[in-house]
């Protein structure tokens, strides 16, 4: 993940929550570049629902993700950063 602009050694932070519709994963990488986050999130708005293109480098892991969450939403962090948010699809507990 993130080989073309990882540069610190922050965690990317994963929390899964669970509540009466199932469970919530949230990612977080400090490290996304500002500029990226804002055009996945642009991109997963527009087109929601749509898989990405596996044969795209970034779209690779955006594609394997899509499979398993639903609802998926990507923000910018302030100060940095990204969230990516989804609840995983029925049937793949």
């Amino acid at each position: 993940h993130g080989e073309a602009y990882r540069r610190s050694s922050d965690p990317i932070r994963v929390e899964v929550r669970q509540d009466e519709q199932g469970l919530e994963v949230e990612f977080e990488d400090k490290d996304v570049p500002q500029e990226l986050a804002t055009t996945l999130s642009r991109e997963f708005g527009a087109h929601s629902g749509v898989l990405p293109s596996v044969d795209h480098e970034r779209g690779r892991g955006m594609f394997l993700v899509t499979l398993f969450l639903e609802g998926l939403r990507v923000t910018p962090v302030e100060g940095g950063g990204m969230r990516l948010r989804g609840r995983l699809v029925e049937g793949d507990v």
